[in-house]
């Protein structure tokens, strides 16, 4: 402030003294008044309530912020912010407000007009010159507020009389018409520009930082008592450390961090829940495809005109092409083979005659007779080995003995004694196969039902059952309004987690009332007329409900009412009501039943008087519930349960139909076994006979060489004859049976021509190429024979593969839409669909985030999250030490000043000490903030970065200003983590005494030893430690000195001014005696009856007379 000294003043002159106040029209100061002031010492006293506090709050208005709140004594019986609406403010001090009488305030001035007032101070520095600071006020007659005060700040080079400015009053106090009279007089624009120059003129602050210099200024002024050295040094002189900017600048940060991470969380968590509709929506898909495909078949009407039908005509057409082909080729072979045996045939057969003849000629007639016997004994014996074979075969599941004609009559006993229970046997397993055709129908039709009822639990919540739930929907679509409108009193009921065992009691108890439709009476008639025509399967009871009406929630859990918990509807309390209207009292067992209250036991037996009832139909289901998830994984458990029950009965109807074939089998051989006759399978004995013949000719060729040889030539002839016959029979009959299957297969050929030319339907290429596979697949190698007897197979192979598809295109959809739903419901779109069709759009917000929004996130996440830990926590761990190094850095110039002051005696000083408290749970956290500041190297996974941001989320809360949290000061207010304490040193340096706490002083050395620190520190602030006297001197103390006797009063007064300071006391009455002797003037406030103060000075009697 060099630049301001006037040239020829040292530094021992330039020094600015208050010099007057003066205000006009300010609270019960009504007009001009002037107060002046003792150039060292003045004291302001008065009652209660006279205006001491209004001139303190006068100097307070025109010299500080406006974030200083006025004087507390005017505002102790209010609460508000500094100078609001519920404090002493502005406006009220310039009407003069009095008191409220019925909330109708009054004042001394502007009752329903403009009111206007002024206030100004005057300086004076050691030449003489004067320096006046002064604002002006204007409020309109409506005015409510203070912000609807109008101001003017203003400054002058040397005095002004406040009344000479009265005239500009009209004018909202123009500054240019003002400037035109006054021409020294300066207009600032905003309060910082003002309260910047008038500290820059007076020098307040060193280097134009007046603001601690003024702050500390009020809180002097406000006089708060303070019971610790520590506690004044720290509430008067130190201000708040860097470390909360710090801090705010690291929330700041954070709260962008934390919305990148919420952003990545989000991300991550649609991510997760859209993973799987690729996956599902190939199936969905591909199961469509394939339904689409084996619906256009048409295989539900395989017998009529349909695609599969025109496939089928065609594949059995070019199986019987390939028939006919195959035929052909064999007929030629056959053709050439038949020539080939009848050649051979004929030239044997001439043969065989010559030999025959030449045997006649050489006396072989008996030989020829005996010959013809032996062919047709040996005819007989194959023809009963042929016989006895084939009943051998057909009966051989029987496990008879047929080696004699006694076994065979006892096989026949045997056979017709299992023939007699046959019909029997074959009517128990028809009986039985039936059952579990039976079964397996119920079974079906009751995992259909369950199948129907889970696929509606799953659209909701509640435990109704599905066609109570459709009938809902259906009139809620019949009245056009909303189907949550019209809930079922179960849904609103639940039993209480804690009496969970008395579900059952709870719904014996409650069936009536759960399954009550309910609704608003106010909608009741429209809602009848809309369902009069409606069709309902079921008789439905409903309630309209007076939604008005109230209910205390039943609490007392001697009562079922009392063990429920009950959903917040709009129909709540109706249900509430019904429920407490039947209730039942809960008893331990039923010898507890019985009386005239309604009871009911944990096993659901209930009792009124005596009359009572017990068990439940295993068919009804429990209704009462928020929540069908177990009724879900119950039904899901039946429906598993069905699933094998239905496989088992399968089983053993397959099983009985295999036991019944097995039966008439075996019937059937029984019946072979009763008709045949002995004779006509004893091979033995026809075996025996052409024995005989053979040994009667064979000495017939022994007693003729000749004859031996012709016989042997005609033997082997015969044979090789009969040989070339039978060749020539099989040619003929493998012929005939090629020609005879040619025949069919061009029948058959001609018929499947005229279906598949009938059959007009379209069959694409695709389709038909599908088709043949799936032949190939069921029989590999199919031909036109079996080709009937596969395509049944084929269709229900088909039919199983459309259930399938449908099943899987089911599942997939519910999965999709229920993935949508959920998807919806937690980040919802309007515009956005929850159906199968909405995939493209979900398939795009995944691709979005899978590929592109994801990895940005995480990349900005950790980014941000790096720059927050290694920028803004390295600078608040820093700011720790940067604000204990500037505590300690403050103590020197204050101890320096204090150094040159005399304390308690003329050799004694006074030196202000810090000592560090390291507190063990600020260490730990300080740690924690180094570490989370440390320098990061490389690059951190996913996982890392998550616990990164976890630790720093702790942090965060630690110093989060958001809410009440005590822990923010504990940790950033690094004030208290040093303790100030104040040492009186001796000329020689030693420590004659240690002061921590004030309690333990009188009120004279408490009050010497406030003077000098704050003193000190005041002299710091205003930057005048290296000068002998303060440039701004004077110093308002509202009730100072209060405690102190008249001795250590002089004292602490002697160190204000010893400090270089002007000091002006506000005290009450009683403390005039003790400070008066002190001042150098002494000003009395007074008021009238009519509210109005007035300043007025006095002295002693003594100076009175001198």
């Amino acid at each position: 402030m060099s630049d301001l000294l006037i040239a020829g003043y040292d530094d021992e002159t330039a020094q600015w003294r208050a010099s007057h106040l003066q205000v006009l029209n300010w609270g019960g100061f009504h007009g001009h008044h002037r107060v002046d002031f003792d150039r060292d010492a003045t004291l302001i006293s008065g009652g209660s309530g006279t205006g001491k506090s209004t001139l303190l709050d006068a100097y307070i208005a025109l010299m500080m912020p406006a974030t200083v709140p006025f004087n507390g004594a005017s505002n102790d019986a209010t609460i508000g912010r500094a100078r609001g609406a519920d404090q002493r403010n502005v406006l009220t001090y310039l009407r003069g407000k009095r008191d409220s009488v019925r909330d109708v305030e009054r004042v001394l001035r502007g009752d329903g007009a403009s009111v206007w007032g002024i206030i100004s101070m005057t300086f004076v520095d050691g030449s003489g010159r004067r320096y006046t600071a002064l604002r002006t006020y204007f409020a309109p007659a409506g005015a409510q507020r203070s912000t609807e005060v109008r101001s003017r700040h203003l400054t002058l080079e040397g005095d002004v009389h406040l009344p000479d400015l009265a005239e500009f009053a009209d004018g909202r106090f123009d500054p240019r018409a003002m400037r035109a009279r006054l021409s020294t007089l300066r207009y600032h624009e905003t309060t910082q520009d003002f309260l910047a120059a008038v500290a820059a003129r007076l020098g307040i602050g060193e280097g134009g930082n007046s603001d601690n210099a003024l702050r500390l200024l009020s809180r002097i002024q406000a006089g708060h008592q303070v019971r610790t050295v520590d506690r004044l040094y720290k509430e008067m002189v130190l201000e708040e450390p860097p470390t909360y900017a710090a801090a705010d600048a690291v929330l700041a940060q954070f709260q962008a961090l934390k919305q990148s991470h919420e952003s990545l969380a989000a991300d991550e968590a649609k991510e997760r829940m859209l993973a799987d509709i690729g996956q599902l929506h190939e199936e969905y898909e591909s199961a469509r495809g394939r339904v689409a495909r084996l619906d256009r078949y048409g295989l539900l009407h395989a017998d009529e005109a349909s695609p599969f039908r025109r496939w089928a005509a065609e594949a059995e057409h070019r199986l019987l092409v390939e028939a006919e082909e195959a035929n052909k080729a064999a007929r030629e072979t056959q053709k050439e083979a038949l020539a080939v045996a009848r050649a051979a045939e004929t030239a044997l057969a001439v043969e065989v005659e010559d030999l025959k003849e030449q045997r006649a000629q050489n006396g072989g007639d008996l030989l020829a007779r005996l010959d013809a016997r032996l062919a047709d004994g040996r005819a007989r014996v194959a023809r009963v080995a042929d016989a006895r074979r084939t009943l051998e075969e057909r009966v051989a599941a029987l496990d008879v003995d047929l080696t004699s004609a006694d076994a065979l009559r006892a096989a026949q006993d045997g056979a017709a004694s299992f023939l007699a229970e046959v019909d029997d046997r074959l009517a128990e397993l028809k009986r039985r196969r039936d059952e579990d055709v039976l079964a397996v129908g119920d079974l079906t039709r009751k995992r259909r039902g369950d199948l129907a009822e889970l696929e509606s639990l799953r659209g909701r919540d509640s435990l109704v059952p599905d066609a109570y739930d459709r009938i809902r929907r259906d009139i809620a679509e019949a009245c056009g309004i909303d189907a949550a409108d019209l809930p079922f009193a179960a849904e609103l009921i639940d039993v209480h987690p804690d009496h969970e065992a008395w579900r059952h009691a709870a719904e014996v108890t409650l069936s009536g009332i759960g399954m009550t439709l309910l609704m608003d009476a106010r909608r009741q008639p429209q809602i009848r007329e809309a369902i009069e025509s409606l069709r309902i399967g079921r008789r439905i009871r409903f309630d309209g409900v007076d939604l008005a009406e109230r209910a205390e929630t039943p609490a007392d859990p001697r009562w079922i009412s009392g063990r429920l918990v009950f959903k917040d509807s709009p129909f709540t309390d109706w249900v509430k009501r019904r429920v407490v209207a039947s209730d039942h009292l809960c008893v331990d067992g039923p010898s507890e039943l019985g009386g005239d209250e309604p009871k009911v036991t944990v096993n659901g037996q209930t009792s009124h008087g005596r009359r009572g009832a017990h068990g439940r139909d295993p068919r009804e289901r429990s209704i009462l519930g928020f929540s069908n998830e177990t009724r879900r994984a119950e039904i899901e458990g039946e429906i598993e349960a069905a699933t094998a029950r239905i496989a088992e009965h399968e089983e053993a109807r397959a099983r009985h139909e295999r036991e019944a074939d097995e039966v008439q089998r075996l019937a059937e051989a029984c019946r072979r076994v009763q008709d045949v006759e002995w004779a006509s399978i004893d091979v033995a004995a026809v075996e025996r006979e052409v024995s005989d013949l053979a040994e009667q000719r064979a000495a017939i060729l022994d007693r003729s060489d000749l004859l031996g040889e012709l016989d042997a030539r005609l033997v082997d002839a015969a044979e090789r004859l009969e040989a070339a016959r039978s060749e020539r029979y099989r040619r003929a009959a493998d012929l005939e049976d090629l020609e005879r299957v040619w025949g069919g297969i061009v029948d058959r050929q001609d018929a499947v021509a005229a279906e598949r030319d009938r059959l007009d339907v379209v069959l694409t290429d695709e389709d038909a190429a599908h088709l043949d596979a799936e032949l190939r697949r069921i029989e590999p190698d199919v031909t036109a024979e079996r080709f009937a007897k596969t395509l049944p197979r084929l269709i229900d192979e088909l039919q199983l593969d459309v259930r399938r598809a449908h099943a899987t295109l089911d599942a997939a959809a519910a999965s999709l839409e229920r993935i949508f739903a959920a998807y919806s419901e937690k980040w919802p779109d309007p515009n956005r669909g929850t159906t199968v069709e909405a995939y493209d759009e979900f398939a795009a917000i995944h691709e979005e985030i899978a590929h592109h929004g994801l990895s940005q996130h995480r990349l900005e996440f950790r980014r941000h999250l790096q720059e927050v830990s290694t920028m803004d926590l390295k600078m608040l761990s820093d700011s720790f030490g940067h604000a204990l190094l500037s505590i300690e850095e403050r103590l020197e110039p204050v101890n320096d000043i204090l150094r040159d002051l005399p304390f308690a005696s003329d050799d004694d000083r006074l030196r202000i000490e810090m000592r560090h408290l390291h507190p063990e749970r600020i260490e730990t956290i300080r740690t924690q903030l180094k570490e989370l500041s440390a320098e990061v190297t490389g690059e951190w996974t996913a996982e890392e970065a998550d616990r990164r941001f976890a630790r720093l989320q702790e942090f965060i809360d630690l110093i989060d200003a958001s809410t009440a949290n005590p822990r923010r000061d504990e940790v950033l207010d690094v004030r208290r983590h040093i303790e100030i304490t104040a040492s009186r040193i001796d000329a020689d340096g030693r420590e004659v005494s240690t002061y921590s706490t004030l309690g333990d002083k009188s009120g004279g050395e408490s009050q010497e030893l406030v003077a000098f620190i704050v003193g000190a520190a005041l002299r710091y602030q205003l930057g005048d430690q290296t000068r002998s006297w303060p440039r701004f001197a004077p110093v308002f103390l509202d009730e100072g000195f209060v405690k102190a006797d008249s001795a250590f009063t002089g004292r602490a007064i002697r160190a204000w001014l010893g400090l270089g300071f002007q000091i002006v006391v506000v005290a009450p009455l009683d403390k005039v005696n003790t400070l008066e002797p002190h001042m150098g003037l002494n000003l009395s406030v007074t008021k009238n009856e009519a509210g109005y103060s007035f300043v007025t000075p006095f002295r002693d009697a003594d100076d009175s007379a001198a």
